[in-house]
């Protein structure tokens, strides 16, 4: 088994993923949680989407992802949960704002 796998297998990713532990309710928007949510938004949900997709074509992905302890708190609390669907949403607010008001600059982010 191990050896038809080697012999069909092209890629093999291996990602380590670590933030630092924040929860700072006070603060509007701390950096740190900017930082988790851009990763949330950029990396997991495509990479999840993108297994998805292989999957689909049965085609079975190779990944190795190591979560460290404090992403993997982060990731479970519906405090953050919450507070991302407030982050996304004022980005794509801000996206919208952007192409009414400097169509230039809209077309830069595409």
């Amino acid at each position: 088994m191990i050896d038809n796998l080697a012999s069909t297998t092209k890629l093999c990713i291996i990602l380590h993923a670590h933030l630092p532990y924040v929860r700072n309710p006070k603060n509007t928007l701390p950096l740190e949680e900017v930082w988790l949510y851009q990763n949330i938004a950029e990396c997991y949900i495509p990479l999840v989407q993108m297994c998805q997709r292989l999957i689909k074509k049965h085609i079975l992905p190779s990944i190795a992802l190591s979560i460290s302890p404090t992403l993997l708190t982060m990731l479970q609390q519906p405090y953050y949960h919450k507070r991302f669907r407030k982050w996304i949403h004022s980005v794509l607010d801000a996206i919208t704002l952007l192409k009414k008001k400097n169509t230039k600059a809209y077309d830069a982010l595409n």
